[in-house]
């Protein structure tokens, strides 16, 4: 008989643990469904309805070409005199001129307009000490309304015995001789690229350097490389509004609808799981508990006095079914005390030093 009433316990206990299961995969799921709102919702108000794209809608080069001669007095090295390709050096003692052809052209991918000036300078800088710059070009107007066009095309003679005669004449002034210098030629523009209805979108100032190491003795191209061709590289750039929509699930879906969707449905699980965890356990344990009462009554005996439970290691227990497997382990009864004062019923389970004690309302 005992055998049977075990089992029926035990089957008891696993339809309640079944219950407890099934309530937390419920729990899960609605935790899982929240992240996924909670996510969406995130997205809904982050989300950038519109977004600038920025693409690059032409580009315009502006190129320098240059190569340099001397002209020079004849003698042992150049028999001939005259102009010459040089060396890797420049005489400067022998050498009356030095000529350099310049040319400055403007390219675009597409026709564009541009509006400003360009001009070419000469900068002898002492370095380290001084520096001054002379016109070689004049400033003059650019008007470019096409896809290429040359700026500069010109041959620049500048005279070495006036530019030492000058370096000179600082010297003896200053008392100061420098650690060297750089004969700059520079040819600079100054412009603005406009577009269709003559608006500025972008704009040009550059100088580009064409470097002679100088001395007294000889004159020595400086550029990187030996390179005769410099490139300047402007890139126009064109930036529009995009319009994009917010995906759910591969479908479109207005971002103020999302905002109040999954905002709204986040509140609502969170409130559900909220309430399930406060309220359910209670009544679960509530409703389970009536029901042990009544199918272990004959179990349960009554006891006014609390002599008892004296001299006794009290263990205060959480759940009525605790106390039920004790009793029936120890196969000891349940006794049962009302409390009027405190309102609550008290059940034991008395075995050896211990009692066990379960708690509840009246």
């Amino acid at each position: 008989m005992k055998e049977e009433k075990k089992t029926s316990q035990s089957k008891d206990m696993k339809g309640l643990k079944n219950n407890d299961n099934i309530k937390k995969l419920i729990i899960a799921v609605l935790a899982i469904i929240l992240l996924v709102s909670l996510f969406m919702t995130f997205k809904a108000f982050t989300h950038q309805k519109n977004t600038e794209q920025t693409e690059i809608i032409n580009k315009v080069k502006e190129k320098v070409t240059i190569d340099y001669f001397a002209v020079v007095n004849p003698g042992v090295l150049y028999p001939q005199g005259g102009r010459i390709t040089p060396d890797r050096s420049i005489f400067t003692q022998i050498t009356s001129d030095l000529i350099v052809d310049l040319k400055m052209d403007i390219e675009a991918e597409k026709p564009v307009k541009i509006e400003g000036t360009s001009q070419v300078i000469l900068r002898i800088l002492a370095k380290d000490t001084w520096q001054r710059d002379a016109v070689l070009i004049a400033q003059s107007p650019i008007d470019f309304n096409e896809k290429s066009k040359s700026l500069i095309d010109q041959q620049i003679n500048i005279n070495l015995a006036q530019v030492l005669s000058f370096m000179d004449d600082v010297e003896k002034e200053t008392l100061v001789r420098p650690g060297g210098y750089q004969l700059q030629i520079i040819p600079k523009i100054k412009a603005d690229i406009l577009n269709e209805q003559g608006e500025k979108i972008s704009s040009a100032d550059n100088e580009t350097i064409i470097p002679f190491d100088m001395t007294s003795q000889y004159l020595r191209y400086a550029a990187e490389e030996d390179k005769k061709e410099f490139i300047n590289e402007i890139e126009i750039e064109d930036t529009s509004v995009i319009n994009q929509s917010f995906r759910v699930f591969g479908a479109d879906m207005s971002q103020g609808a999302a905002k109040i969707l999954f905002s709204s449905l986040s509140l609502i699980l969170l409130a559900v799981i909220i309430y399930i965890l406060k309220n359910n356990g209670s009544s679960d344990e509530a409703a389970e508990e009536t029901k042990l009462k009544k199918k272990y009554a004959d179990q349960i005996s009554e006891v006014s006095d609390e002599t008892v439970f004296e001299d006794k290691n009290h263990i205060i227990l959480k759940h009525l079914r605790s106390l039920i497997k004790i009793s029936e382990e120890k196969e000891e009864p349940i006794l049962k005390m009302e409390n009027i004062d405190s309102q609550t019923t008290s059940y034991h389970v008395v075995a050896m030093n211990h009692i066990y004690t379960y708690k509840t309302k009246l």
